[in-house]
């Protein structure tokens, strides 16, 4: 693993009137520079050094975000109510009884896949309230049915 597959950003920093070198995969180092190129070389080199240091101590080494593999899924909390509405508004609207949760499908019970859209017309933040939930196609087809 080379220290180049880690993913590099430089920014403009108002409060310090230099350019700011970052590293996801090390959220904590930061490099400051008069120039972009000089904050990006600056934050790679801390990187290179803080990687060796790792080794040497036979700790772990972050593994670069482009090398990780994602399963496409995540999951959000919402409070246990919201979740109930949700739930329920999408049987409703489907027309399935309120007890529905998992489907036949092609002979296997499987659960469907739903896609939550974050709330706008609330007033809310967009983690703090969910105002649609409906079948997603793209996941489960046999759900657009």
């Amino acid at each position: 693993m080379s220290i180049d597959h880690y993913t590099y950003r430089v920014t403009w920093s108002p409060e310090d009137n230099e350019y700011l070198g970052l590293c996801a995969e090390y959220p904590s180092l930061s490099w400051l520079a008069d120039a972009p190129d000089s904050a990006l070389a600056g934050i790679r080199r801390v990187v290179a050094d803080v990687v060796a240091d790792l080794r040497a101590g036979g700790e772990p080494v972050p593994e670069p975000m482009a090398e990780k593999r994602y399963s496409g899924e995540f999951r959000v909390r919402i409070p246990p109510d919201l979740h109930r509405r949700l739930a329920f508004t999408r049987r409703r609207a489907r027309g399935e009884p309120e007890s529905a949760g998992k489907r036949e499908i092609g002979g296997m019970r499987r659960w469907s896949y739903w896609t939550v859209f974050p709330s706008r017309s609330l007033g809310t933040s967009a983690t703090s309230a969910m105002n649609l939930l409906m079948p997603d196609p793209c996941r489960n087809p046999a759900a657009a049915d």
